[in-house]
């Protein structure tokens, strides 16, 4: 089941906890202690960190830092910036540059700070 969850919050943009909990049939309730207690996290924080995961895939394909922003449900790019290097320690700029300058992008390039516990 939190196979289903993490699965459905990869999505661009991701779903909201209510919109899960219908999606996938699951008292909201119980998806938020699912993730709780499988991650140490609130959902918020998890749906957070599934967004910027799958945002570093999106600037890696060539999208811009503003499109994948908004792409990911950011209003504004400064508030995605600031997220990204919260959750991940790294900028937009910084995973560009990368790009840029002939290093890998991928999924191993920046690992996702989720782990279950």
């Amino acid at each position: 089941m939190l196979a289903l969850i993490f699965n459905a919050l990869t999505d661009v943009p991701s779903p909201s906890l209510e919109k899960l909990s219908k999606k996938l049939g699951i008292h909201r309730k119980r998806i938020q202690l699912l993730v709780k207690t499988s991650t140490g996290r609130h959902f918020r924080e998890v749906r957070e960190i599934c967004r910027l995961c799958q945002s570093v895939k999106q600037l890696a394909s060539g999208h811009s830092i503003k499109e994948t922003a908004l792409e990911c449900g950011y209003a504004w790019p400064g508030n995605y910036t600031r997220a990204l290097k919260k959750y991940l320690g790294v900028s937009p700029s910084m995973i560009l540059e990368r790009q840029m300058y002939g290093g890998h992008i991928g999924a191993d390039a920046f690992s996702c700070p989720l782990s279950v516990q």
